[in-house]
């Protein structure tokens, strides 16, 4: 794996920082005070490595048991896969943990160091719904993609809805990732689709406001 920095300005790859001994890398977030260093999932081996991109040093910032792969059950459709979204918000890095159904956080320094304990803030509402990728308002409200067909609003003290969709909602297809509007009024939702359905559903870009 690699991590390769690309010039906007110049539209074309300037260098590239190699990542060894890893099979997956899941989403990125920076620092907050440190944004040359970057933070990542790795899916597979259960843990968040740490990029310097002015050094090229890589790093395990955090690696737990409890964010490694599940099992894959063909009952709960739980793949396997670990920890997966990660963002980073004033003092801590949180994720979604893919096998545990778990939405979690974790205290760090201004260089990324772990200096408290797993806070789990969410659990999914049950085995068939799993947590994918999140991203935050201004409120520090998170809004999770479900699997297979939901947005979740989990408040700052873990109070989780359903905001849109559900298990006989077919609105969204299989919800990947989530991103918020620059007016913060509105999230953008992607997703992979649906092929096990007929008619099959591609992916889909959807808007949906948060002001009503």
């Amino acid at each position: 794996m690699a991590v390769y920095i690309v010039s906007l300005k110049e539209g074309r790859v300037v260098s590239s920082i190699d990542v060894p001994d890893t099979a997956t890398m899941n989403g990125m977030a920076a620092l907050p005070r440190h944004p040359h260093i970057l933070l990542s999932a790795d899916s597979i081996a259960g843990r968040i490595l740490s990029i310097d991109t002015r050094t090229s040093k890589v790093s395990v910032m955090l690696e737990d048991y409890t964010m490694e792969p599940g099992l894959h059950n063909a009952v709960s459709r739980v793949p396997p896969i670990g920890i997966n979204g990660l963002r980073t918000r004033e003092d801590y890095i949180y994720f979604m943990i893919s096998s545990q159904g778990t939405f979690v956080r974790v205290r760090i320094d201004e260089h990324g160091n772990r200096i408290g304990d797993s806070e789990v803030l969410a659990r999914s509402p049950d085995a068939s719904q799993i947590y994918d990728d999140f991203t935050f308002d201004d409120d520090g409200n998170a809004y999770g993609a479900v699997h297979s067909s939901s947005i979740v609003k989990i408040t700052p003290d873990g109070v989780q809805t359903t905001l849109v969709g559900g298990t006989s909602d077919l609105t969204l297809q299989e919800p990947t990732s989530v991103a918020l509007a620059k007016d913060g009024k509105s999230i953008y939702v992607s997703t992979g689709g649906n092929f096990r359905t007929t008619p099959r559903q591609g992916g889909q870009i959807i808007e949906i406001r948060l002001d009503g």
